[in-house]
C-alpha cells in the first residue's frame, strides 16, 4: 500500500479531500497538518504490543456458562469477562471489511456520534490501508442498520441476535429517542478509543469480528491513575508509556486488566470502569452500551445529570410500563417537566431499603 503524502497526485485528489473535510469535522481542534506529527506511526511498535499483551493477558475465557449466573456473577456485580463463542449465531462474513468494501463500498458511514463526520466506505478503505496518523479515524456507525447496500437493501449489517446475556434486562429498551446506544466500528491498525469510561453508567459488550484489539480496564480503584492526564493521550500512547509498566509495577490490586481480544470473543466491560483500547491490527466489532434494573440507582442519578431532555422520556416510559422504577426515582429534579405526574415523593422514595442508590 502506499503512504499518504502531503501532496497527493491528482488521481488521489477527490478522496484526499473527503478525507481531510472528514478529520476537520471529526476534530475540529487539530489541523490536518497535525495528525501526524508526533510521528506515533514509527514509534509504536504493534507488534511488539501484540507481544505484550499476549504475555500480560491472564484472563479466564468463559465458554458457554449458565445465562442466569452470568448475569450475577459478571454483570450486576460489575466484573470484567471474556467470553468464547458468545455469539456463534453471527453471520461474521457479512461484517468482514472486504465484504463490507463490496457491498456498501458507495455507502457514507459516520465516524463519531458528535461532528456528523461521514465517509464513503471506499474512501475509507483507501485511507485505513495508508494512513501515518497518530490516531486514525474510525468508522463508528450508530445508525449501521439504515445503511443500504450496492442493491439498495437496508439493514443487512443489523441482522444480528443480541448474546443472551446481555438480553432482556436494558432499562432503556423501548424508551423513545434514546442516546446512541450500539455501533459497528471498523478501525485502522493503531486508531483506538482513549482512556474512557462509558456514559450514564451504562455497561458493554463487544464482540470482534476481524483483528486485533488490546485493552487495559482499569480497576474501580483509580488512586494510582492520574486519570486528567491519562485521559489525554492516544491509546496507543498509553499503552506504550502507562499501560503495559503499570501492568507489571503496580500492586496487583492496582493494575489494569491487559486483554487481547481475538475475534470471535465478546468482551464484558462493566459499568464505571475506565478503560482503553488500542487496535493492533484493522479491525472491525460491533458494540452495544445496555443498564440493568441492579443498577437503575446509578445509572438514573447520572442520566439526570447528563441528559435531562432524555430523561423527561424515560421517565414516561417508566411510569407507563415500570412504575416501580419510577417510584424509586422520585420523579425528576426541579425545573425538568417530564409532563407525567410525580409517582412517589422523593422522600418516600428514599426511604425505599432495596439498596439502590437513589437520586
Amino acid at each position: 500500500h502506499f503512504v499518504m503524502s502531503s501532496e497527493p497526485r491528482p488521481a488521489q485528489c477527490r478522496w484526499w479531500s473527503e478525507i481531510n473535510a472528514a478529520k476537520k469535522r471529526a476534530r475540529p481542534k487539530i489541523d490536518v497538518k497535525d495528525w501526524s506529527k508526533d510521528g506515533l506511526a514509527e514509534i509504536v511498535d504493534l507488534k511488539l504490543l501484540l507481544k505484550r499483551g499476549r504475555d500480560l493477558d491472564d484472563h479466564k475465557r468463559l465458554v458457554k456458562p449458565v445465562v442466569k449466573d452470568f448475569k450475577t456473577r459478571y454483570i450486576a456485580s460489575k466484573r470484567v469477562a471474556v467470553l468464547k463463542e458468545a455469539h456463534s449465531d453471527l453471520d461474521t462474513n457479512r461484517y468482514r471489511i472486504a465484504s463490507i468494501l463490496k457491498h456498501y463500498g458507495d455507502t457514507r458511514f459516520y465516524l463519531d456520534d458528535e461532528h456528523g463526520a461521514s465517509l464513503l466506505f471506499k474512501d475509507f478503505h483507501r485511507y485505513l490501508t495508508s494512513n501515518q496518523d497518530c490516531s486514525p479515524l474510525m468508522i463508528f456507525e450508530c445508525d449501521f442498520a439504515d445503511r443500504q447496500d450496492s442493491k439498495g437493501f437496508k439493514g443487512g449489517l443489523a441482522q444480528y441476535d443480541v448474546p443472551e446475556y446481555f438480553n432482556g434486562d436494558s432499562l432503556f429498551d423501548g424508551v423513545p429517542n434514546r442516546p446512541p446506544w450500539r455501533w459497528l466500528i471498523v478501525a485502522p491498525k493503531r486508531s483506538g478509543t482513549d482512556l474512557h469510561v462509558d456514559p450514564l453508567s451504562t455497561s458493554a459488550w463487544n464482540t470482534l469480528i476481524e483483528g486485533y484489539k488490546l485493552w487495559a480496564i482499569l480497576p474501580p480503584n483509580t488512586t494510582h491513575y492520574d486519570l486528567t492526564k491519562q485521559t489525554k493521550l492516544f491509546a496507543s500512547q498509553w499503552f506504550t508509556t502507562i499501560g503495559l509498566k503499570s501492568a507489571q509495577s503496580l500492586p496487583p490490586s492496582h493494575r489494569p486488566k491487559i486483554i487481547l481480544q481475538r475475534p470471535g470473543e465478546t468482551i464484558f466491560v462493566p459499568a464505571g470502569r475506565y478503560h482503553v483500547v488500542v487496535n493492533l491490527t484493522a479491525t472491525v466489532a460491533i458494540t452495544e452500551n445496555f443498564a440493568v434494573r441492579a443498577h437503575f440507582g446509578d445509572v438514573w442519578a447520572t442520566a439526570v445529570l447528563k441528559e435531562p431532555e432524555f430523561c423527561k422520556e424515560w421517565y414516561r416510559h417508566l411510569s407507563q410500563v415500570q412504575p416501580e422504577l419510577a417510584k424509586r426515582a422520585g420523579g425528576l429534579p426541579e425545573g425538568i417537566d417530564s409532563g407525567v405526574d410525580v409517582v412517589e415523593t422523593a422522600a418516600e422514595s428514599q426511604s425505599d431499603d432495596s439498596g439502590f442508590d437513589l437520586l
